[in-house]
C-alpha cells in the first residue's frame, strides 16, 4: 500500500488487482471504483484516490451516487428465453396432469354414484310402485288438505298464467303458422 491509505478503516476490503499489457488495474468488486498505474502502489494510489473522492461526495450530499454496476442487466439470449418457456410449460404440464387426473376420475365416480342412486335401469318399475303406493286408500288426503292444495295450485296457475298464455297460442291451428309440410306416419 501506499503513505497515505484511505482504505484503513477497520473493514475488511476485498480489491482485484490485474496486469494488462504492463499497465495494473486495481478495481474493488461490484463498485465503479477503480485505478490504473504502471505499477501496482500507482494502481492502488488512484483507487484511494477515487475512493476518497466518492467518500467526500457522499458526505457533502447526504446521498451516494447510484452505483451502475450494480444491477447491471444481463443480455438474453436465445437460450435464456428457451430456458424461461420451458419453466413455464414443465410447471404448468406439472400441475395440469393431477389436476387432470382428480377431475376425469371425479367425474367418471361421480358418474357411477348418481346412476347407482337414480336406478335408471329400475326407473320405469320404481315410479309403476311409486303410483300403486300412492293410490291406496291410507295414501288419501283429508278433506281440509285437499282442499288446501287445490287452492295453492289455483294461485300457482293464477300467477304463472300471464307468461304461459302465449305460448299456448303457438300450438293452435289459428294462433300458429300452418305447417308446409305433411307430418310422417
Amino acid at each position: 500500500m501506499t503513505e497515505r491509505d484511505v482504505f484503513a478503516d477497520g473493514a475488511d476490503l476485498d480489491i482485484a488487482v490485474k496486469r494488462v499489457r504492463g499497465t495494473w488495474y486495481a478495481h474493488v468488486p461490484g463498485t465503479a471504483l477503480w485505478g490504473r498505474g504502471a505499477e501496482l502502489a500507482d494502481a492502488v494510489d488512484a483507487l484511494s484516490k477515487r475512493s476518497a473522492d466518492y467518500a467526500a461526495f457522499s458526505a457533502e450530499s447526504g446521498a451516494p451516487p447510484l452505483n451502475l454496476l450494480e444491477s447491471n442487466p444481463k443480455v438474453g439470449t436465445f437460450w435464456r428465453g428457451a430456458w424461461r418457456i420451458g419453466r413455464v410449460v414443465l410447471l404448468v404440464g406439472l400441475c395440469a396432469m393431477p389436476i387432470s387426473y382428480a377431475l376425469s376420475t371425479g367425474i367418471t365416480r361421480g358418474v357411477e354414484e348418481a346412476t347407482k342412486d337414480l336406478r335408471l335401469k329400475t326407473l320405469m318399475a320404481d315410479m309403476e310402485n311409486g303410483l300403486i303406493e300412492i293410490s291406496k286408500p291410507e295414501n288419501d288426503l283429508s278433506p281440509e288438505r285437499a282442499a288446501a292444495l287445490r287452492e295453492a295450485i289455483q294461485r300457482i296457475v293464477a300467477r304463472l298464467r300471464p307468461f304461459t298464455a302465449p305460448t299456448g297460442e303457438l300450438f293452435s291451428a289459428q294462433g300458429g303458422a300452418e305447417p308446409t309440410a305433411e307430418p310422417r306416419n
